[in-house]
């Protein structure tokens, strides 16, 4: 996230895995770690009741994030409080001016139009 027009701050994305969170730490600096790996520090976002969270490498232009959650309320509809369902939601992450079908090597310098988008 630029800061000015010459520094930079490092954000961090973190899992808890014995809290079941997904925290979003603004700066690098905010953020330390525990014995177990886990983020400890004043979160700027959390994202609560997440069963797992992984980042997948594809390329350097290209991340999947997986996050597997559990939802009560088919359960409680049910009337089965004790019969959680599981739902993962998955999308990719593509840096911006990149074209994921062209290989890693084929991408814009800049695509900014004056008109309507036509990509």
């Amino acid at each position: 996230m630029p800061v000015s027009g010459t520094q930079v701050t490092t954000g961090v994305l973190a899992y808890h895995s014995k809290k079941k969170e997904l925290r979003w730490y603004d700066n690098i600096n905010s953020v330390s770690w525990d014995a177990d790996g886990d983020p400890v520090g004043n979160a700027t976002f959390k994202f609560e009741h997440l069963e797992n969270f992984v980042i997948q490498y594809q390329s350097m232009y290209r991340l999947t994030l997986v996050a597997g959650y559990t939802y009560r309320g088919f359960a409680r509809i049910l009337e089965n409080p004790g019969n959680p369902q599981f739902g993962q939601f998955i999308t990719d992450v593509i840096a911006k001016n990149h074209f994921p079908d062209k290989g890693d090597m084929n991408y814009a310098n800049d695509i900014t139009t004056s008109g309507p988008a036509t990509l």
